[in-house]
């Protein structure tokens, strides 16, 4: 395999003569920022460019490094200099070439008092040794025997081109031998005035380091520097997600782009293949192909799965592996990514943003109407310009609806295409489909189509006029109305336009386990549509579809998960049904074999206050039958979470967080004690602050949780404080954790918060009622 792989991405003398005169300078001038990175010396020391006809003094690229080039590289002195040339240069060319009117050009004559090097580039040329002597001695005649000159043919350049592997994808891009789906660095975002258009950037904090602790909210400017700093070094892991739309793919080629900030990544080494193009060959191949031969490369792949990043990360992880990873993808539900994972998530953009976009892209529409776009649009780049797209000039967008507006995007010429828009409500109903078979018996085109009356083949031609107007992407034969903010409109249209009765039977009789599993994700996004709503409703009721979580299948489960983000009270009394009726008594305990999905699914539910309690005590009854120091999706580890005065997921405050914990003190379980005085451990807290739990749950908008800020972080550590103190003073097995809970907590709570006066009088108060030793060497500390 390995063998096929190299064949179909060698680059030969052939290919190089069959570039232009623009592209073997340009080549060159990338071959040479290339060697300048990997001998770690900056590449902005290399200078080209220019018309091709412009007087040169007979050097199109020069290197003027400020150290010298390690001998594995093409680059021979610190400064070094190249004539590029598509003709053959024989050697009365050089001659004439070095010495156009019998005396050696200045730009050469400065080099050589430089005592640095010249090279002549010929594409032409495929020369024998005797013939490249002919060519050197000729070189030397025109200069000096200890001046250092060199002549590269085709073959020498290709040989050149091989040792950095991302360039042979450029060379075959410029001679049209493109591999399947592979590009190298370039308008990979598609934007109407390529790479040269300018990256627009607001100061709103739109994207989200998940590797952070406090502050994970950062601006673009800031996410760029840190993707740039990660990716930069060998075996780097990033991951960025977003809903489809938000510009990641041009995100991610900003990070390449010069202009922009400091210590842009080079070009040079970026593979970028977006999955929907089937790449051949396929990326893990790829990558073990790059690995094998040593190749510093960072490999970028778009619509990227979770499983895919994840056979990625294992080979960029490999011993002699010289790559780095960026993946993108448009789902961003939390994935159980390894600790080298750098997650960012990119939100929407400001109405701003979205603004100065269209007008720059559509000048014939008004600033008026440009903002009624943005803001129609929800921060979405592609709606934005999918909707700008429909508005001839004279037309006025004032007064419209959001429902109007984007009934634009299913119109034609002669007006609105109401048959188009009902098979794109149809699709919308599921989170994503199978769009190329319509024959067999478990096509679930013939379900979809069935809905709206219409035949598979219809809506199949449906598909195809939707893809062309960029509302519909593919992935293999899996196809998806994107982005979201425009299918969870379209489902919603056609949640008001198909009767209840005959959806539900339509799917729950389709025989298909993954499009019901898509229906009900969907669903999960429409919590604010009552008539998803209704429907969610009843399948979760006691006596309906899902309404009994007991005994759930893998499958169950999954839809479960996904309708409880439209519905989190009747998902939370459906968990106390189960709790409640359970004969075996196995329900709320780790012997359920989807007991963490359903402490997941609570945690999620506990984000609003209303809840909390009744999410905790049931966490609290599958958290007692573990063992304390469980490592295996530890309930407890997500108890503690909640707990936390940063990243808890929850907007409870301090108040009811120790009504908690002071319940299960009273208990007459000594287990739901140890674990109530493990929460009072967390909520003191101050230094080290994570999160390994999504914040996401369907359509929601979801933040951190509670953060304190200014007077409510003295307020959080006061409450925890007075709490804890008042359990040492007793004289039991409670007190003396508290103790030690006081003690090691006592320099971050000291050192971080500057809980002062609050520890010097429980430090007092602690040593009174007898000797603290644990407190004497924290202080001391």
């Amino acid at each position: 395999m390995t063998v096929t792989i190299a064949n179909k991405f060698d680059i030969t003398g052939d290919d190089i003569a069959s570039l232009s005169d623009i592209d073997l300078r340009e080549l060159v001038g990338r071959l040479c920022e290339a060697d300048c990175l990997i001998s770690n010396i900056c590449p902005t020391c290399v200078t080209y460019g220019g018309h091709q006809d412009a007087p040169d003094g007979g050097i199109d690229v020069a290197v003027k490094a400020n150290q010298s080039f390690p001998a594995h590289v093409s680059i021979p002195h610190s400064e070094t200099v190249f004539q590029v040339k598509k003709p053959s240069m024989a050697r009365a060319d050089i001659l004439k070439e070095m010495k156009p009117n019998g005396s050696l050009r200045p730009a050469i004559q400065t080099v050589m008092n430089n005592r640095g090097a010249y090279i002549i580039v010929s594409s032409s040329d495929s020369v024998t040794d005797s013939s490249l002597k002919d060519r050197i001695d000729a070189m030397k005649e025109a200069t000096a025997n200890d001046f250092y000159v060199d002549f590269f043919d085709r073959n020498r350049v290709a040989t050149w081109v091989r040792t950095h592997p991302a360039l042979m994808l450029w060379v075959r891009a410029k001679i049209g031998r493109s591999l399947t789906g592979w590009q190298p660095y370039g308008n990979w975002a598609k934007s109407t005035d390529g790479v040269e258009e300018e990256y627009l950037v607001d100061n709103g904090l739109r994207l989200r380091d998940d590797t952070q602790n406090q502050d994970p909210n950062i601006s673009v400017q800031d996410g760029i520097m840190r993707m740039r700093q990660r990716l930069f070094a060998p075996k780097a892991n990033v991951r960025l997600v977003g809903l489809s739309g938000v510009g990641k793919t041009r995100l991610v080629q900003a990070l390449f782009d010069g202009r922009i900030g400091e210590n842009a990544l080079s070009p040079n080494i970026a593979f970028y293949a977006d999955l929907s193009d089937s790449p051949n060959p396929s990326p893990e191949q790829l990558a073990e192909q790059l690995v094998s031969e040593n190749a510093r490369a960072i490999l970028i792949i778009d619509n990227c799965s979770p499983e895919l990043h994840k056979k990625l990360s294992f080979i960029c992880a490999g011993q002699n592996s010289q790559l780095s990873l960026l993946t993108v993808e448009y789902d961003v539900r939390n994935e159980d990514f390894s600790d080298e994972t750098n997650v960012f998530n990119l939100e929407p953009s400001s109405d701003e943003l979205i603004t100065k976009l269209i007008l720059n892209r559509c000048p014939h529409i008004s600033q008026v109407d440009a903002g009624t776009i943005a803001e129609a649009s929800g921060g979405n780049y592609r709606i934005a310009l999918a909707l700008a797209g429909t508005v001839r000039k004279g037309d006025n967008l004032t007064g419209l609806t959001d429902i109007q507006l984007f009934k634009r995007l299913f119109e034609q010429r002669d007006g609105e295409n109401q048959s188009l828009m009902l098979s794109a409500s149809a699709l919308s109903l599921v989170y994503s489909f199978n769009g190329e078979d319509t024959e067999s018996d478990d096509a679930e085109l013939k379900t979809l189509s069935a809905l709206i009356d219409k035949t598979p083949a219809e809506i199949y031609r449906d598909i195809a006029e939707l893809k062309r107007r960029d509302l519909i992407q593919n992935r293999s034969v899996w196809r998806a109305v994107l982005p979201h903010a425009i299918a969870n409109m379209l489902a919603k249209y056609a949640l008001e336009s198909i009767p209840k009765s005959k959806l539900i039977n339509a799917f729950l009789t389709c025989g298909s386990e993954r499009l019901i599993r898509s229906f009900s994700r969907r669903l999960g996004y429409l919590h604010n549509v009552p008539q998803a709503l209704v429907i969610v409703q009843e399948l979760m009721k006691a006596d309906g579809w899902i309404g009994d979580v007991r005994s759930l299948t893998k499958f169950g489960m999954d839809v479960f998960e996904n309708l409880a983000s439209a519905d989190p009270k009747g998902a939370l009394e459906a968990i106390e049904r189960a709790a409640k009726n359970d004969e075996s008594q196995k329900f709320l305990t780790r012997e359920n074999p989807h007991f963490i999905d359903f402490v997941k699914i609570l945690r999620s539910i506990a984000y609003e206050k209303e809840y909390f309690k009744d999410c905790i005590h049931l966490i609290c009854e599958i958290a007692v039958t573990e063992d304390e120091n469980e490592n295996n999706n530890s309930v407890r580890s997500v108890l503690k979470s909640l707990f936390s005065a940063y990243l808890s997921g929850t907007l409870t405050e301090e108040a009811e967080r120790l009504e908690v914990i002071e319940a299960l003190l009273q208990s007459t379980d000594e287990r739901k004690q140890r674990i109530a005085l493990m929460l009072l451990d967390e909520s003191l807290e101050a230094w080290h602050f994570s999160s390994f739990y999504g914040f996401s749950f369907g359509g929601r908008k979801r933040g951190y949780g509670y953060m304190p800020r200014g007077n409510q972080v003295t307020k959080w550590y006061e409450t925890f404080i007075a709490a804890a103190e008042k359990i040492a003073m007793a004289n039991d097995w409670k007190s003396e954790h508290a103790r030690r809970i006081f003690a090691r907590r006592f320099r971050g709570l000291w050192t971080s918060v500057h809980m002062f006066d609050a520890l010097e009088n429980t430090a007092k108060n602690l040593h009174r009622a007898r000797p603290w030793n644990e407190g004497w060497v924290a202080l001391r500390e």
